[in-house]
């Protein structure tokens, strides 16, 4: 039995061969992932058995807004399943390959950069060690990506620097970050959508004196509100995600503090606020929070820090 279950736990890609694993990509259009031969063929591992694939295998994901993980079955074929519904038994033997956000509404797609994990009889980590991983640590900073610029009283940052995260086994590298977008909800299904990059620390939608919040603007409905108060004070999160393009995202908070110490104070209360809903916790990571004015600019927090430094600590350590 226990043989058994060893041999079952054998899944995942060769990442010590990188020619002969699988190109990802998302089609919002047609709402497809496809995995795509780099060379003459992929092959990966699931519930003990080899498989080898010389063409592109694709599968539709359901036009519901929602976050989908893409797995190698036990019989090699290609299967989707919403981020809430993921079993221990489908985690533990399949071959885990792609994950996209769709919005149905907004019609965009965001897909991971890398999902595939690594076999443990090659390199990678064993499935439960995986497993305690994705629901403990998740996605996770090791060095570098620190940001620059900020400072008390400015209303733009410089950059963010070249730094290294593990999605479990899997490195996750990026470049030097010169532009990032914000990022809400919007709309009743409360979809997550973003706006074009730029260096602000506080969002001034177009035609707006003063930046935004992101709240309920009647029935349920989430969008946009001016901060149209003088004292009005926004927290924003800088989030790291495994995403293959604009992996940082500026998160807008979703309420107004009414002063600046309260604010200040409210800092804390805010981290534990956190909700990604309906994104995958497992694959980000909160980066830095700081305040912003209603007027756009930064807001220190008390103790002459422009900003609270969270790399490394888990999202779900604020739930």
């Amino acid at each position: 039995m226990a043989y058994t279950q060893k041999l079952k736990s054998i899944r995942g890609f060769n990442r010590l061969d990188p020619d002969h694993m699988g190109v990802p990509s998302y089609t919002v259009g047609t709402r497809t992932f496809a995995l795509t031969p780099d060379n003459d063929y992929f092959e990966f591992w699931a519930n003990g058995k080899h498989f080898k694939k010389p063409s592109a295998m694709s599968v539709v994901w359901p036009d519901t807004t929602g976050t989908y993980y893409f797995y190698f079955d036990e019989n090699g074929d290609l299967q989707y399943v919403l981020n809430s519904e993921m079993t221990e038994d489908i985690f533990l033997v399949s071959a885990i390959c792609g994950l996209v956000y769709y919005a149905k509404v907004q019609g965009i797609a965001d897909g991971a950069k890398d999902e595939q994990h690594g076999n443990p009889a090659l390199g990678g980590m064993s499935s439960s060690t995986h497993f305690n991983l994705h629901l403990t640590k998740g996605f996770h900073w090791a060095q570098g990506g620190l940001i620059t610029g900020l400072a008390d009283a400015s209303d733009e940052y410089t950059n963010i620097g070249v730094g290294v995260h593990f999605d479990e086994d899997i490195i996750n590298v990026n470049a030097l970050i010169t532009s990032t977008p914000f990022y809400y909800k919007l709309g009743a299904a409360s979809e997550w959508t973003k706006t074009a990059n730029d260096l602000k620390i506080g969002h001034i939608e177009s035609g707006n004196t003063y930046i935004s919040y992101n709240g309920d603007v009647g029935g349920g409905v989430m969008g946009l509100i001016e901060c149209t108060n003088s004292t009005d004070y926004v927290i924003m999160q800088m989030v790291k995600f495994n995403f293959a393009t604009d992996p940082y995202r500026k998160l807008i908070g979703t309420k107004t503090y009414s002063s600046r110490s309260a604010a200040r104070e409210g800092l804390a209360n805010d981290l534990r606020a956190i909700s990604l809903s309906g994104l995958s916790s497992s694959e980000a990571e909160c980066q830095f929070t700081w305040i912003a004015k209603r007027n756009g600019d930064l807001e220190d927090d008390g103790n002459g820090n422009a900003y609270v430094d969270l790399r490394g600590v888990p999202i779900n350590a604020f739930n």
